[in-house]
């Protein structure tokens, strides 16, 4: 089959409520003016708390949720007047672009298998690993991994996982979190830099996009809330609505902007993955985290093979 969904093409504008301690507001454009000075704290929680309304189930692709949502943006966007520039509809613009997507099933033949030195380890999918996301096409990836700490590259804070380490052609294992977690006096936990490095899968899609684009295969991100319950970071397991989610891609939108496919696994996975290393990955994270600075190195006799059992159905 064909699947399609409906793309809003004008995103809902990010209002401001005023905080005490912000710094002083720039001047707005005049042409800007008088809708910025329409914009009321009222108004904007009416529009976040109906949009993220348990009702509508995390609005996921192709499901009622976001159908709901779309309807009611689109019923925004026409009560402030403004002009669509989506899809025609007859003679006219419609406020939505319709775009194919592909249904991706991920099947129980999914696996890592690890070769460490003269001892081999096999992970099973959904048991020792998670997530799949940019999983798209099914065959195998074997190489050799390397250890790229939290995987950020942020010159401007004076830190890049990525310097003195080669990434190309390789399985390239991550951590889960930022240099020192919640530390205070970590520059990426500084309100300006918050929004860059914070959350689950912004992160990790921001390094599978710089990992396409430095030739890597895949990535693994060591997530400490695989097989058990909830994280240190304060990840609870389970705890968001679960939709009846299909997993979907848009080819025409991958291909644009690649991205390597993505797995969390679990510590035992990062354990067999340092093994002949010297350190364990937890102490090597662990002094990422004292003294902020990379810790990247390749990891030694490590060898990986990625089964993907994907299944599409376009």
């Amino acid at each position: 089959m064909h699947l399609c969904f409906i793309v809003v093409l004008i995103a809902l504008s990010s209002f401001a409520v005023a905080d005490e301690n912000a710094a002083p507001q720039k001047p707005v454009p005049e042409p800007w003016k008088l809708g910025f000075d329409s914009i009321t704290a009222n108004d904007s929680y009416s529009y976040l708390e109906f949009l993220a309304a348990d009702e509508l189930e995390g609005r996921d692709t192709a499901t009622r949720g976001l159908t709901i949502a779309r309807k009611y943006i689109q019923s925004l966007y026409k009560t402030w007047n403004l002009d669509p520039a989506g899809d025609l509809k007859g003679d006219s613009r419609s406020f939505g672009q319709r775009i194919d997507m592909v249904e991706i099933n991920i099947g129980e033949g999914t696996r890592i298998e690890i070769q460490s030195g003269t001892n081999a380890y096999r992970f099973e999918w959904e048991a020792d690993f998670s997530g799949g996301m940019g999983v798209e096409i099914p065959g195998v990836l074997d190489a050799p991994a390397v250890f790229a700490g939290y995987g950020l590259s942020a010159p401007d804070l004076g830190y890049d996982d990525f310097t003195g380490i080669d990434v190309r052609n390789k399985i390239v294992v991550t951590s889960f979190g930022k240099p020192g977690g919640d530390r205070k006096d970590s520059p990426f936990n500084f309100p300006e830099n918050r929004a860059r490095f914070a959350g689950r899968y912004t992160p990790a899609e921001t390094c599978a996009r710089l990992l396409a684009s430095k030739g890597a295969l895949a990535l693994l991100i060591v997530d400490e809330s695989v097989g058990r319950a909830d994280s240190p970071g304060g990840y609870i397991r389970g705890s968001r609505i679960r939709s009846s989610r299909r997993p979907l891609v848009a080819p025409k939108l991958s291909a644009a902007v690649p991205r390597v496919p993505a797995f969390w696994v679990s510590p035992g996975v990062a354990d067999s993955l340092f093994a002949q290393s010297g350190k364990s990955f937890a102490e090597v994270k662990n002094e990422i985290d004292t003294k902020l600075e990379p810790q990247s190195m390749e990891l030694p006799q490590t060898n990986v093979e990625l089964h993907l059992d994907v299944r599409r159905t376009n």
